[in-house]
């Protein structure tokens, strides 16, 4: 099999250069089979809004999360057919999660597509080519496969155009601050409140962020405390009407495994949302009333709604030597530090009420994250891969007509 796919690489790489391109034809893909994050809210948008074929190719099974409004409008094709790879030769614009890769066997038939990377979050952590765990010949094989390709790239402010320009390799021109697609929905959710949940609940949503260490890998990242007793942690969350919905990293196992232990001593507290019960994360955040994480990202998105933070740096030394860290921590987390289970429930009543003391920090790092506090990153995103199809989206001109150079306004 390994043989056959090396002898085709070359033939679509061929065919991708000899046929010609469709230009109304955009592709999106994403990788591990996810239909979620920013590529399924610009797909959702473009299909609904934009006069583009827009495609989404999936792998292993439909997505079953399809808006019943655009249901009859959205076109999806099987990753793993010959027509996909036909769509794959043809598209003008193809539109990624991860990397080229989001494409699989395909890759090789879309060098001459001009691609659009929107990646799934705003990082904090170093990645690619500022990541210190890779190798110097993985940064190079990266540069070769990836970010030479990059056409475009969206960020969400100037600060964070600075960082995707560093561990992307790309060159500054080539980002813009259009805002993340996946934060439409959560902007107005929030401003609605109509997705709030009416139960009386104080609901936690407590993300840790994977570990790549061997080490970090055999145990759950939930609960790091030496004084650790998750009775008492349970009896403390009935008692004070808490709700933790416990979010692992996909590649998490041991994380995973730990929640659904949990959840079936204690189903009143300790709720899964993995990937398997909620495939997009961005359709739990309108519930949140706090969030718990270490050096995940996740927090940022309901900053702008001054939505409190408790963090975990249980091993941040550990962390930032491993994998780096793009930003000094105390810096752009806006919220208590906490490394003991006592510590970690005082945090919890003290953000149920609001926490106020840290009002002004969570303002300064939504300015720093957010060039945009509205809902239409996904229509800047889409002028942009519109920009893209015609060929104009490195005029200087272009920049503006996406908005991608507006002002930060406050919501």
């Amino acid at each position: 099999m390994k043989l056959l796919r090396n002898l085709v690489k070359p033939i679509l790489w061929l065919l991708g250069w000899l046929i010609p391109k469709r230009r109304d034809l955009v592709l999106f893909g994403q990788w591990g089979g996810r239909y979620a994050d920013n590529s399924r809210a610009l797909f959702e948008w473009m299909t609904q809004h934009s006069d583009l074929q827009v495609i989404w190719l999936y792998s292993s099974q439909l997505p079953p999360a399809v808006p019943e409004a655009i249901a009859s409008k959205v076109r999806m094709v099987k990753r793993e057919s010959l027509y996909a790879g036909w769509l794959a030769l043809r598209a003008r614009v193809v539109v990624l999660s991860h990397g080229h890769n989001d494409f699989g066997l395909w890759r090789h038939a879309i060098q001459r597509a001009r691609s659009l990377m929107l990646w799934h979050a705003i990082m904090v952590k170093s990645a690619f080519l500022t990541d210190g765990s890779l190798s110097a010949s993985r940064k190079r094989r990266y540069r070769r496969r990836e970010a030479r390709h990059l056409d475009a790239v969206i960020a969400s402010s100037d600060i964070d155009r600075y960082h995707t320009v560093a561990y992307m390799g790309v060159p500054a021109d080539r980002v813009y601050v259009t805002g993340l697609p996946r934060q439409d929905a959560v902007f107005r959710s929030m401003q609605s409140r109509t997705a709030i949940a009416n139960d009386g609940k104080v609901k936690v949503l407590y993300a840790p962020t994977h570990r790549d260490t061997a080490s970090k890998r055999q145990q759950s990242l939930f609960f790091p405390f030496a004084d650790k007793d998750e009775s008492e942690l349970a009896v403390f969350c009935q008692a004070n009407n808490i709700e933790l919905l416990m979010r692992p990293h996909p590649n998490d196992k041991a994380s995973r495994a730990h929640v659904y232990e949990l959840a079936a001593k204690y189903p009143d507290v300790f709720v899964p949302a993995t990937p398997k019960e909620v495939m997009d994360v961005a359709e739990l955040l309108p519930q949140i009333k706090l969030l718990v994480t270490d050096y995940s990202s996740i927090y940022l998105d309901l900053l702008p709604f001054d939505i409190p933070c408790i963090f975990l740096p249980f091993d941040i030394e550990e962390y930032a030597a491993y994998r780096g860290l793009a930003y000094y921590y105390d810096l752009i987390t806006p919220g208590p530090k906490v490394y003991t289970q006592q510590e970690f429930t005082g945090a919890l009543s003290e953000a149920a009420t609001g926490a106020p003391q840290w009002h002004d920090r969570r303002d300064m790092v939504t300015r720093m994250f957010f060039a945009h506090l509205d809902a239409a990153a996904c229509e800047r995103t889409s002028r942009l891969v519109e920009h893209l199809v015609a060929g104009t989206y490195r005029r200087s001109t272009a920049r503006e007509a996406i908005g991608a150079t507006a002002p930060i306004t406050k919501i």
